[in-house]
């Protein structure tokens, strides 16, 4: 899973990729840790792009998508926010979420 580090590359990843799962984490937490084989093995089973980006540096996009809580995942389609997950959810919840698109 690819670490956006900046707000140009945040912005230009989800606008060129048509379908993106972004996971905000920060260093120490533990239900991100968890979540992340969860993303890569959807990443590789369901054509889609798994990308993290850690709350600590990234903080314009924290508080331009209102991320309250880590690890909250947003589903973008289009560039366009679609779904999102606060915490930590099973592989099969993930699943129906991006099957909506």
């Amino acid at each position: 899973m690819k670490q956006l580090t900046s707000m140009q590359e945040f912005l230009t990843t989800v606008h060129t990729t048509p379908r993106a799962i972004v996971k905000f984490t920060s260093n120490g937490c533990a239900p991100c840790r968890a979540l992340t084989p969860i993303l890569e093995q959807i990443e590789q089973e369901n054509q889609i792009m798994a990308f993290d980006v850690n709350v600590d540096e990234l903080p314009d996009a924290v508080e331009q998508f209102e991320v309250t809580c880590v690890p909250t995942t947003i589903v973008f389609f289009g560039g366009q926010e679609f779904a999102r997950v606060e915490g930590l959810r099973p592989k099969e919840d993930m699943l129906k979420l991006i099957s909506q698109f």
